[in-house]
């Protein structure tokens, strides 16, 4: 297997893994009915692969949220914070304060991509 496969074997992996990740905080598991909608459910792709996130790095890592208006997005957002999917919280761990930052519930993030403003995040 050359590098090119192995590269895309890893890819559609972790596509696998995330919306594996996706369903079961949606409440699908295993009978694959999710109680969230697909604007939630692509919002929470972003939030499990890039967090902590703002509304601005949410919009920029997903092609879909790209061409939402920021009300729609921030809907959604508050919809998943209702739901206790999310926290919102004003400071991003690193001393960063004022921005108004995402990360789905209870899940722990890789230090190396908690970063938001690295050219490396979510690479």
């Amino acid at each position: 297997m050359d590098t090119i496969e192995r590269g895309i074997a890893i890819a559609e992996y972790m596509k696998s893994e995330n919306e594996r990740v996706v369903d079961m905080f949606s409440g699908g598991g295993e009978t694959g009915e999710s109680t969230l909608t697909p604007e939630q459910r692509e919002v929470m792709k972003v939030l499990t692969k890039h967090q902590p996130a703002t509304e601005r790095d949410i919009k920029r890592h997903a092609r879909p949220i790209q061409k939402w208006e920021t009300e729609k997005l921030e809907k959604v957002l508050t919809e998943l914070l209702k739901l206790d999917m999310v926290v919102r919280y004003s400071e991003d761990g690193k001393g960063n304060r004022g921005t108004t930052w995402w990360k789905v519930k209870n899940l722990t993030v890789d230090s190396a991509d908690a970063d938001t403003n690295s050219a490396e995040h979510g690479k």
